[in-house]
C-alpha cells in the first residue's frame, strides 16, 4: 500500500484529511494514533514477535491522548464527556485485553486478525464520529485543542 500525500498509512489503516476534527492540534494527535495503530496492525500481520512493543507504544500515546481529550472536555463543559471517556476507557481495557490474549500465545494469528481488524474498525469510527463531535462542539465556541 502507498501513502498518499496528507495521509498515514501502514498495515491497512489511513488517516486522511477527511477524518479531521477541525481542530490542529488534536488532527496532529490523531495522526500520531493512526501511525502507532498502524504498527501495531503491521506487525501482527507479519508475526515478527514486534506486536507487545507496538501495542505499548500504542498505548501510552493512547492514553496521553486521551487525557488531552478529556481535559479539554472537562474544561469547557462538553455535554458528551461522560460517554466520550467511557469510549476511551473502553479502547485501553480492550486493547489490553487482546494483548493479553496475544502475548498468552498458542493462537497468535487469530488474535492479531481480531486485534487488527478490532483496531483498524475502532480508530476510524471514534475519530469519524466521536472526535468530530467534539471538534464541532469546540469550534462552535472557539475553542483550540492547544488551549
Amino acid at each position: 500500500m502507498t501513502a498518499h500525500a496528507g495521509t498515514e498509512a501502514l498495515g491497512g489503516l489511513r488517516w486522511t484529511p477527511s477524518l479531521s476534527v477541525g481542530d490542529a492540534v488534536l488532527d496532529a494527535q490523531h495522526r500520531e494514533l493512526f501511525r502507532r495503530a498502524a504498527e501495531v496492525i503491521a506487525s501482527a500481520e507479519r508475526g515478527d514477535g514486534q506486536v507487545a512493543g507496538a501495542i505499548e507504544f500504542l498505548h501510552e500515546y493512547a492514553a496521553a491522548h486521551f487525557g488531552v481529550e478529556e481535559d479539554l472536555m472537562v474544561q469547557h463543559g462538553f455535554p458528551g464527556l461522560v460517554r466520550h471517556r467511557a469510549e476511551h476507557a473502553r479502547f485501553i481495557e480492550d486493547l489490553l485485553e487482546l494483548s493479553d490474549a496475544h502475548d498468552r500465545g498458542g493462537q497468535e494469528a487469530r488474535v492479531s486478525v481480531r486485534l487488527a481488524a478490532w483496531l483498524a474498525e475502532w480508530m476510524v469510527r471514534h475519530v469519524a464520529a466521536t472526535d468530530t463531535e467534539l471538534g464541532r462542539w469546540l469550534a462552535a465556541r472557539g475553542v483550540s485543542g492547544g488551549e
